[in-house]
């Protein structure tokens, strides 16, 4: 794999990973310019890969693209199995899956970020959940921790995956193994005790306390930008499957509502991507899939199958024109070459480099400095004042400061933004045109000298 960034998380994933096999604090205090609100297990599965293979993100990535064919294989399987839907509708539905995935949310594909590697352990949770009886009470109790455990020890890795561990706790509720439910909350105080011994109380803060700005006025649209595509799945699944008799068919219809009630809940989150619409993505698809199966016995319409291949592929075929990917490959050629001239001269540059994109200062061989888009967070939010970083800028106390823009950085307020334009300037090496991720390098100005005294 390319030495090309993706995403901010990229490098911020890979730092906390080596934090978590390294010295330094995994969970930082108050105070400091960097912070880390996801759960601990992630960082200590990539990071052990990332120390073997010698490069973290590149460990990450491994392990995202893993990942998200076993989510395809798991929805397959969901639909073929506990579901009980014929193979065409079931390798259509977790095709459509990962072709969605791939054209509208590319930018996760291969990713060094945790979130599919979460989606895995809740589906594998499922399968076992249903497919070996053990929502009937017929499995073994085996089974049955090895479901919950799948299921609940996902929130190690991405805590705000809610939506299949909320159904499975209201299902322990009104079932008659509700005792289940006492002991994952006896284990579940357990992991945080472990956690918080290991981490101090700074592991609860950052987890439950984190400094993020919340906007009401902006969940409508960004929902709308994340799943408009999908609309006409929307429409599909739900009417093929209203009324339906068939086993589970309303468990899926759950799971489609509460996710888009979760994901409604987390959008308005400052920095919160589409990937929180990811369960109600594979909500629609195994609606989808649960769809195709129950009419493919009761109309004719459905013949010749082609025809409804092509309409419901319409959400995916729609956008490989927008794709480009041969422009694509195009400019990632051109910004290999930008990326290892900027990777370069960080790595040369004597003293600390704050980078906006992180995986460049991970890369170059510098260490974890400033956590722009969280440290960005507690300014905006009140949390921590502006001159905690500002009076480093004055300083000059960073030897280069990478931002993304020649005009200064969105995640930060003006204030700081200004006192960079100030103290620092834009030189060589100059990002090359048309590349999707430049970065601008900020060097010290030279000072005035301060007059001598008599």
């Amino acid at each position: 794999m390319a030495i090309v960034p993706k995403n901010y998380n990229e490098g911020w994933n890979a730092f906390h990973s080596a934090h978590a096999l390294g010295p330094e604090n995994l969970y930082p205090k108050a105070d400091q310019l960097f912070s880390n609100n996801y759960p601990p297990l992630s960082f200590y599965l990539v990071g052990g890969l990332g120390a073997v293979m010698g490069d973290g993100i590149i460990a990450g990535r491994l392990v995202a693209l893993g990942s998200l064919l076993l989510v395809t294989a798991s929805i397959f399987l969901i639909l073929r199995w506990p579901l009980d839907c014929a193979l065409t509708p079931s390798l259509l539905s977790s095709l459509l899956f990962l072709g969605y995935v791939s054209t509208h949310y590319r930018n996760y594909v291969a990713m060094n970020d945790p979130q599919m590697l979460a989606h895995v352990f809740q589906l594998c949770g499922v399968l076992v959940l249903y497919g070996k009886g053990t929502i009937r009470g017929k499995a073994s109790s085996m089974w049955l921790s090895l479901a919950l455990g799948l299921i609940f020890g996902s929130l190690l890795i991405k805590h705000n995956l809610l939506t299949i561990p909320l159904i499975t706790t209201g299902w322990l509720l009104i079932s008659a193994r509700g005792y289940w439910l006492w002991l994952l909350l006896g284990v579940g105080t357990g992991c945080l005790g472990l956690c918080y011994g290991m981490y101090g109380s700074d592991f609860l803060r950052e987890i439950l306390f984190h400094s993020r700005q919340y906007q009401f006025e902006k969940i409508p649209d960004k929902l709308l930008n994340w799943l408009h595509p999908a609309f006409l799945w929307i429409f599909y699944g739900v009417g093929a499957n209203w009324k339906s008799h068939k086993k589970y068919a309303w468990l899926v219809m759950v799971y489609f509502l509460v996710s888009l009630i979760v994901a409604a809940a987390i959008a308005g989150g400052q920095g919160v991507d589409y990937n929180s619409v990811f369960d109600v993505l594979m909500g629609l698809i195994l609606l989808l899939g649960t769809g195709l199966d129950r009419v493919k016995h009761r109309a004719k319409v459905l013949k010749p199958r082609l025809g409804w291949i092509v309409v419901l592929a319409l959400p995916v075929l729609l956008a490989l024109p927008s794709v480009g990917l041969v422009d694509e490959l195009k400019a990632f050629e051109t910004e290999k070459v930008s990326t290892a001239a900027v990777i370069d001269a960080i790595a040369t540059t004597d003293g600390p480099v704050m980078c906006e994109m992180l995986a460049l200062c991970y890369w170059a061989g510098h260490p974890f400095e400033v956590d722009l888009f969280n440290t960005g967070q507690k300014i905006k939010t009140g949390t921590m004042a502006e001159t905690v970083l500002t009076n480093l800028i004055e300083q000059q106390h960073f030897a280069i400061i990478q931002l993304n823009h020649s005009d200064g950085s969105r995640n930060l307020p003006t204030a700081v933004n200004q006192a960079i334009f100030k103290y620092y300037q834009v030189r060589p090496p100059l990002p090359l045109p048309g590349i999707e991720h430049p970065a601008f390098l900020f060097y010290p100005v030279e000072l005035p000298a301060k007059a001598s005294g008599p």
